[in-house]
């Protein structure tokens, strides 16, 4: 009897094993037959990598590449904007363990590794979902139904729709195991699964765990009064529910500890920046939108917006979900639960409070409802309880998955006919399969009982092609917007821009910082948001794109007049020479030049970029005499403000900048400037600040007009000038002005070289500048300074003479030392904030986690002893 239940037992798991073998081919197997037959890399010049994959996530990969190779590092690294941890960045974009496999991927054929990593991590949500199916049903559920509602968990509108951006992926194939999780913890009374799989999922990715362990609240109510067969040898009260809400709180702080090695990081990392606080007045009583339109969308080809929401995930499981609230063989009570649960589950997307809730109270401008998959699972959910033990016939209504199909197609139809949203012809296509899969549901009910085994056969089979046909049209359909078609002008941009930093690291072997006016990819009206060059070819830079930006240095930038766009990025898409001089930016890689750099011609030209030398860049390092005066942290004019920073640094007041005279004329929504351009070596700028938005644009002399006041637009701009003409024309033309002020000014080349070079003297020697670590040794005297360019941060512990010392801030962001007299050893080593306390945190939950599931499993092995006994 113990043999034969050995056997039974092995070909249970062969069997499971087989069907999670097959949801995962499938899923696989059907992405990359989709990614031949369109030319998606590496078959052709396609990718699923559009929008921010392709801005930002390509090179962090390249910078996560690097990282994995040793030459790079995520504690600190100087490839961040002026210097920073990146954790912040990895556990928010990087820490998901399929992003190791990059290593095995040159930096030119990334667009081939995200293609992968969209296949795998859909792959392993078909298998997540079917193990989820097999352990919360048992074996009442049949296979096939498990895997094809897995398959359609996998290839559902929200994975298309938001595979670009990769990271939310995780907590797709994450939320079955948090769920299964639930069900343990009530049916079971076992909390470690639902422990382990919360901090998984937020090692992974944090933001979307943070969507999963919300819709596990909602789950742990629905689960505790859907069905709750699994309590009846508990006396059920509100004493037993309550027990149950207090164990689920304590497995998910538990899941928290267990990922505290990194978490705790991320949360001192972020607090620095906007992302790191909530928006609680976004919370407010009002609805988004109309909640019909979740029906009126499931149809293919559709996609969200705000305030409507595409669910579409294929007809079985609208169906079978539709189906659920009309059969007989389910309880009312049950389907009172589960439609106050899909209730509450749509108003996420309708009603305010909700939303803001699961976009983790932030503001959210893009990617639309970046939960839905949650939902969507809800509705694969209901969808296997109508179809668990659903052989049984005998007590159900007659052809209802026809009726109901039949019945939501007319639905369809009715909701599109009323407010034409989508394409006519799609609607019309989706009716179609809604009723082949109702047809081929009832397929056995309709034929004779000798022939009912051949039939259901032939009715699976063709089940399976129809899902596979229809989530392959929707693919596809989707893909005509989710995608990018620039695989080989990113090959060959990178081939160029790894060549050109090598050179210029070659060239030049000392510490310094590059720049560059434009980017990998620019828009017609000169904006970009490209901003990651630096980290994706390793090297000292003033720019990043990151949702976990620094504050303090963005808002140091911003005073220099590199715009501070939203809380993630700076603009700079030319050379403020000044600020550039100041922060040590030595070369400007840029396709025209400025006035006052020099090109450097031995090292070419790469992606029409020429490398340019700027003769006034500062040292990284130098000493510099105290002055009294201060530097105000208020300036809004980003010229006096770099005077104040020069005069502070010089030991004099100094103006490297000049104001300029200028008249302005309007007509028809212009403005046009007349500014006097001075005799002598300058380099002209304006800046135009404005109160809100104007979407307006600039143009130079007649010149090509760039956008101004807008969505990723600088404020400070470049003005071309010669020698010849005695003024320069400026036209700003916008439907309606907004701005707080007009400033003019030249910046005097021969005043800025003679500043920087008296500033120069003091230049370290022996300066050793890494990642994460700094050290050089100067001699000093009472009330001079040792400046660093480098951005303070709490992780820094600075020696001077073997003493830790407190820095004091230049421009409330770079260090700056105070020195003593004689010799003075400084060194600087950075550790990330409450990275061992997080590791103690983890492993004290390890350990506690450990002790509990070996006290429990000996306390039930006494317990069964004594019920032998008696």
């Amino acid at each position: 009897m113990r043999q034969q239940s050995k056997i039974t037992g092995f070909q249970n798991k062969y069997s499971n094993l087989l069907m999670y073998g097959t949801a995962f081919c499938s899923v696989f197997i059907l992405l990359w037959l989709f990614f031949y037959l369109n030319s998606y890399a590496p078959f052709g010049g396609n990718s699923m990598a559009w929008s921010d994959a392709d801005i930002q996530y390509l090179d962090f990969f390249a910078y996560f590449k690097d990282v994995l190779a040793g030459r790079n590092d995520i504690g600190y690294t100087f490839s961040k904007e002026l210097g920073g941890t990146n954790i912040g960045t990895y556990s928010y974009y990087l820490a998901s363990p399929f992003n190791l496999l990059v290593i095995f991927f040159p930096k030119t054929e990334l667009h081939t590794f995200f293609d992968l990593l969209v296949s795998l991590k859909l792959s392993t949500a078909a298998v997540m979902c079917a193990f989820f199916f097999r352990h919360r049903f048992s074996e009442e559920l049949q296979a096939k139904y498990i895997i094809l509602l897995s398959v359609a968990y996998a290839l559902m509108q929200y994975n298309i729709a938001q595979c670009s951006n990769m990271m939310w992926l995780d907590g797709v194939y994450m939320l079955p195991l948090i769920l299964l999780g639930v069900y343990k913890l009530i049916a079971m009374n076992h909390p470690y699964f639902l422990s382990i799989s919360v901090g998984l999922a937020i090692i992974f990715n944090w933001y979307s765990a943070g969507t999963d362990c919300l819709f596990a609240i909602l789950w742990l109510f629905f689960e505790m009064f859907f069905v709750n067969d699994y309590m009846e040898h508990v006396e059920r009260n509100i004493r037993t529910y309550f027990g149950k809400v207090i164990c689920f709180g304590c497995a998910m702080i538990m899941g928290i500890v267990l990922s505290a090695v990194l978490f705790l990081p991320t949360i001192f990392a972020m607090k620095g920046s906007g992302e790191g606080t909530f928006d609680w007045d976004l919370i407010q009583n009002e609805f988004l939108g109309d909640p019909m339109s979740a029906i009126q969308n499931y149809t293919l080809g559709a996609t969200s917006s705000q305030g409507s929401v595409a669910l579409f995930c294929g007809s079985l499981a609208v169906i079978g979900c539709v189906c659920f609230f009309f059969s007989k063989r389910i309880q009312i009570k049950r389907k009172l639960v589960a439609g106050v649960m899909l209730c509450v589950s749509v108003m996420c997307f309708y009603w305010k409070p909700l939303a803001v809730t699961f976009s983790l109270f932030k503001q959210v401008d893009s990617y639309w409802y970046r939960y839905s998959y949650a939902v969507i699972f809800l509705i694969l959910f209901l969808a296997a309880c109508f179809f668990e033990k659903s052989e049984n016939k005998a007590i159900e209504t007659p052809y209802l998955s026809l009726k109901c199909s039949i019945m939501f197609s007319a639905l369809l139809l009715i909701l599109n006919y009323v407010k034409p949203v989508w394409n006519t012809k799609y609607v019309y296509v989706t009716a179609v399969f809604l009723l082949i899969t109702g047809v081929l549901l009832e397929l056995p009910s309709l034929v004779k009982s000798k022939e009912k085994t051949k039939v259901k056969s032939a009715g699976t089979v063709l089940l399976a092609g129809v899902l596979v046909i229809e989530l392959f049209a929707n693919l596809h359909l989707l893909t005509k917007y989710y995608r990018v078609s620039n695989v080989e002008t990113f090959k060959d941009y990178t081939i160029q821009a790894v060549e050109q930093t090598e050179r210029i690291q070659q060239y030049d072997k000392g510490q310094y910082r590059i720049s560059q006016t434009t980017t990998r990819n620019v828009s017609e009206n000169g904006v970009t948001a490209y901003y990651n060059g630096a980290m994706a070819y390793n090297y000292k830079s003033i720019t990043e794109y990151t949702s976990a930006p620094d504050g303090r240095q963005m808002d140091f930038l911003d005073r220099l007049g590199y715009r501070c766009e939203g809380i993630n990025m700076q603009i700079v898409n030319t050379s403020v020479l000044g600020a550039d001089s100041l922060l040590g930016v030595k070369y400007i890689l840029s396709p025209y030049a400025i006035n006052g750099l020099e090109p450097v011609e031995e090292l070419g030209s790469y992606n029409g970029k020429t490398v340019y030398e700027n003769p006034y860049a500062l040292p990284m390092a130098f000493v510099y005499d105290l002055t009294e005066s201060g530097i105000e942290t208020e300036y809004t004019n980003p010229f006096e403000y770099q005077n104040q920073l020069f005069s502070e640094l010089a030991g004099e007041q100094v103006e490297v900048y000049q104001k300029l005279n200028f008249e302005r004329n309007e007509s028809n929504n212009t403005y046009t400037y007349m500014v006097d351009v001075p005799e002598g070596k300058y380099v002209l700028y304006g800046n135009l600040p404005w109160n809100s938005t104007m979407s307006a644009g600039v143009s130079i002399n007649g010149e090509k007009e760039f956008a101004y006041a807008s969505w990723l637009s600088p404020s400070v701009f470049y003005i071309p000038s010669d020698h010849v003409n005695k003024q320069v024309t400026v036209t700003l033309t916008a439907a309606t002005m907004d701005l707080s002020d007009e400033q003019f000014y030249a910046l005097n080349l021969e005043e800025l070289e003679r500043v920087t070079q008296m500033i120069s003297r003091g230049e370290v020697e022996d300066l050793q500048m890494e990642n994460g670590y700094v050290s050089c040794t100067v001699k000093g005297e009472k009330d001079e300074r040792l400046f660093l360019s480098v951005p303070y941060h709490e992780g820094w512990t600075i020696l001077l003479n073997g003493e830790e010392i407190e820095p004091e801030l230049f421009g409330d962001c770079l260090i700056s030392i105070p020195l003593t007299d004689g010799t003075n050893q400084v060194e600087m080593v950075y550790h990330v904030p409450m990275l061992k306390t997080g590791a103690v945190v983890s492993c004290a939950g390890i350990l506690i986690l450990g002790f509990s599931a070996v006290y429990r499993k000996k306390k039930r092995k006494l317990k069964g002893k004594v019920l032998e006994r008696s």
